[in-house]
């Protein structure tokens, strides 16, 4: 337990699962997020490097995981070693996360990927100014990772027509 650190007024589900690293991998919940049901979190993984050994007797990965600030994950969600669900994300349910998620995020399926945002840009760069500076999400990758899903989004719509 001294590996997991959980914040101030979150919820944790019933049934949910959090496993640090084997050695040094953490678990780090920050304040206000929500666990649904069922949800794993698994800060290591198995070793499989070696051909002349069964996975089994290899050992594990250490890594860390880091749910920012008001993170809300569904039930029966997933999240892999090294990764970072960013400040006010949503996780939906059955996702399994493998890459970090951008603050604002609403994610969806096996591998998770980005469905949508909850905020745009210019609704966060104004909800910042009455938030202290230590809290503030980095408003410029915000806008890129914003963009980048809308450009992904219009492409995939033009390959339908």
């Amino acid at each position: 337990a001294e590996r997991i650190r959980i914040g101030e007024h979150c919820m944790i589900g019933h049934h949910d699962c959090l496993q640090a690293g084997k050695k040094w991998g953490t678990i780090t919940i920050g304040d206000y997020c929500q666990l649904g049901p069922n949800d794993q979190l698994f800060a290591y993984n198995h070793a499989y490097d070696d051909i002349t050994k069964p996975c089994i007797s290899q050992g594990y990965y250490d890594g860390s995981i880091v749910l920012e600030d008001e993170v809300t994950l569904g039930g029966n969600v997933v999240i892999l070693a090294n990764v970072t669900v960013g400040k006010g994300a949503i996780v939906t349910a059955g996702a399994v996360v493998n890459n970090n998620v951008p603050p604002y995020a609403i994610v969806a399926g096996v591998f998770a990927k980005v469905v949508g945002f909850r905020f745009s840009p210019e609704e966060v760069e104004e909800y910042q100014k009455s938030v202290p500076e230590e809290k503030r999400i980095d408003l410029e990758q915000y806008k890129k990772a914003y963009q980048k899903y809308f450009i992904n989004r219009m492409s995939e719509i033009k390959k339908m027509l």
